[in-house]
């Protein structure tokens, strides 16, 4: 039998419980999550760049080299602030998975045209993409 054709795990025969609960605890625990961290790097690769995943917990400086950051707020509302000098097309995927407000400080640049700080609720996610000809997120 070519690994192609194995059967889902939840159709393995019976007859030795012991088996299929082994089977089965294999495809849980190492076959697939290994199989999505793998999907991830080859979906990283294939895509031309490997993105960074910033998690952070208290007031953080957004780097030019991040592109994901998570940020829990559920120790208390704080912020998190752009980078000082841009790039044309960064873009960051900012998510609070967290219970509280998180402050997206603008730092020089403006965001979405105003002269102001953004706020995410919990659970909000945002991404922001720096446009050089608008001079602004």
């Amino acid at each position: 039998m070519s690994i192609e054709k194995l059967p889902a795990f939840e159709s393995f025969p019976d007859e030795d419980p012991k088996l299929s609960r082994l089977i089965k605890w294999i495809m849980l625990q190492i076959y697939q999550p290994l199989s999505r961290k793998m999907n991830f790097i080859i979906n990283a690769v294939a895509n031309g760049r490997v993105k960074t995943t910033t998690e952070a917990t208290t007031t953080y400086q957004i780097l030019i080299t991040d592109n994901e950051i998570f940020a829990n707020t559920d120790s208390g509302d704080w912020t998190t602030t752009l980078p000082l000098s841009p790039v044309e097309g960064q873009s960051y995927r900012i998510i609070n998975c967290g219970s509280n407000v998180l402050t997206i400080a603008r730092n020089v640049e403006n965001i979405v045209g105003l002269a102001e700080d953004a706020t995410l609720s919990a659970s909000g996610v945002v991404i922001l993409t720096y446009n050089a000809t608008e001079g602004w997120w």
